[in-house]
């Protein structure tokens, strides 16, 4: 049997020009896969090797006849890659979101050979909208009772403020694997208690054992925040370096010794002010190459933070403030430049911290200055 060439069905292209046979598996093969034309099945060709299909199921001698046809008819390729160039990689699919528990196992740009296969066995899947989970955060153990937050509709972020341990401890065994959190935020003394969980965030604070960090954070944390206790100086024996993508440090008086022996940054480091005072920072941080620095301070006015600012560096730097004194606005615009954009939109306090005499010059200077680059202001007075 013969197909007209007007045919525009899968089986016309597998008999009339791959020359298969009409009765091949190959037609009910691509039609499970959700091929319902020519076009669509040549568009996706490129992508496969004989080595997929006959991972898949079809057999090898059918696999080279479509394949080799595939190669005679389609463009030479430089790069035969699977996936364009995504916008962001970390986009959810709602497929795979329900298939895999870890977000991190649907990262396009890491997929093994095995997922690969199992994607492409499943291509009209991809039809289906992307899925973004809603965030939910949570301050106690008690609201995991409501069994609606183990959806995987939630991203599940948890902040431990006043739970007991029992509770807690009682609450991850009693759910197990059902428990999946997106974010979580503990002291350093709790962290064993959520070593099994893999979350993309965490915050830890009252750091004092880096060692005991290093060992004891998930490999699948990607920005970690951390809150060191003013305590006697860290040791960082044993400790092996490791990259994150976003690293904050609060109230770390070793600086260096932590970017350099226990954890750096690819895309964001944020730290305090205060850090600029530590011997060898500045130039340490110059020569740093994630892509932008931020420092969170409450005084502009600090002389370390302009002279880093006038310095180069090979990352972007940023400030990052929620206060200011009216006395010192005209001395802000230097930093204006500098404002994270997350800053320029969320609200800035300003404190009166002088008499007003002239009203018009007053409002002049909260919305015509440099000012006026902040969409939100909350305004105090004495």
């Amino acid at each position: 049997m013969m197909y007209s060439a007007a045919d525009d069905s899968v089986e016309a292209f597998l008999t009339n020009e791959c020359l298969l046979k009409v009765d091949s598996t190959a037609a009910p093969f691509f039609r499970k896969m959700g091929f319902k034309s020519k076009q669509q099945l040549i568009a996706y060709l490129p992508n496969l090797s004989v080595s997929d299909l006959t991972q898949l199921g079809l057999p090898e001698a059918e696999a080279s006849a479509i394949m080799r046809h595939s190669n005679k008819t389609s463009p030479k390729k430089t790069n035969n890659r699977m996936f364009p160039r995504l916008a962001s990689k970390y986009l959810t699919l709602l497929i795979v979101g329900y298939a895999f528990v870890q977000p991190e196992a649907i990262d396009l740009g890491y997929l093994c050979q095995g997922y690969r296969l199992l994607l492409i066995k499943n291509y009209q899947l991809f039809k289906k909208a992307v899925f973004k989970a809603e965030k939910k955060v949570l301050k106690s153990v008690f609201e995991l009772l409501d069994e609606r937050w183990l959806s995987k509709r939630y991203r599940l972020c948890y902040k431990w403020e006043c739970d007991d341990e029992k509770d807690v401890a009682d609450c991850l065994v009693l759910l197990g694997d059902r428990l999946h959190f997106h974010s979580i935020t503990i002291k350093q003394s709790r962290l064993h208690m959520f070593s099994k969980f893999r979350p993309i965030n965490m915050e830890i604070r009252q750091c004092t054992d880096i060692l005991l960090l290093s060992i004891s954070i998930p490999h699948s944390v990607a920005d970690l925040t951390l809150n060191l206790k003013e305590t006697n100086p860290l040791s960082f024996e044993g400790v092996c370096i490791r990259k994150f993508r976003n690293l904050q440090l609060y109230n770390c008086k070793q600086t260096v010794d932590i970017l350099s022996r226990f954890a750096t940054a690819t895309d964001s480091l944020t730290i305090n002010g205060d850090c600029l005072e530590e011997p060898g920072v500045m130039e340490y941080l110059a020569q740093m190459e994630c892509q932008k620095i931020i420092v969170q301070t409450w005084n502009v006015m600090q002389e370390k933070l302009r002279e880093f600012f006038s310095c180069q560096s090979k990352a972007n730097k940023f400030i990052d403030c929620e206060f200011i004194d009216y006395s010192q606005i005209g001395q802000y615009d230097w930093a204006c430049n500098y404002f994270t954009q997350i800053c320029l939109n969320e609200k800035i306090n300003i404190q009166i911290d002088k008499q007003i005499e002239d009203v018009e010059v007053f409002f002049e200077t909260l919305f015509n200055g440099s000012l006026k680059l902040f969409k939100h202001k909350s305004i105090h007075s004495n």
